[in-house]
């Protein structure tokens, strides 16, 4: 039987020493990754990519599935950033290509980067560079229908929310 490590919380004090200290966001992808796969340990469908690009920095691109568009993240950036022309085209260059299409804004601190992200803003990096939260937020919502397996209501059909 294989025995499953236990995996140890993020401290709550970690937490807070790293949100509160403006000076801990890196401008190198390894460091910034890791801190975000600490605060969003537990999170199921946050999500972490990485493009890499040949000659180069290579890119992060992190959003919580369900809260970010993806489709317009995916058309926007991912599709830009796979893009033959932007492999080869210097950091400054693609940059622009992406920040010119997006609505992006430059966090001051770990705060601004969990509540972007929590709001359903894109976390975009280039290697070397200060990360981006880009606006392409999408809130998912259920519409109101009459239930399926129910075949005899009693009451409203509609409840209050």
């Amino acid at each position: 039987m294989k025995k499953i490590p236990n995996k140890q919380p993020i401290s709550e004090n970690r937490i807070n020493k790293i949100i509160d200290d403006p000076n801990v966001i890196s401008k190198t992808l390894s460091q910034n990754e890791k801190i975000l796969k600490e605060i969003f340990a537990d999170t199921y469908d946050f999500e972490v990519r990485l493009i890499e690009r040949s000659t180069y920095s290579n890119l992060n691109i992190s959003y919580v599935i369900g809260l970010t568009d993806t489709k317009k993240l995916d058309d926007l950036v991912v599709r830009r950033a796979l893009n033959d022309v932007f492999l080869e085209s210097d950091d400054k260059i693609a940059q622009n290509r992406i920040y010119e299409t997006v609505s992006s804004d430059i966090p001051d601190n770990w705060y601004d980067i969990m509540k972007g992200i929590l709001n359903g803003d894109a976390l975009i990096q280039f290697e070397g560079n200060a990360p981006r939260l880009l606006k392409l937020r999408e809130i998912q919502t259920r519409s109101i229908s009459e239930p399926t397996t129910e075949y005899q209501v009693f009451g409203p059909k509609i409840g209050f929310v």
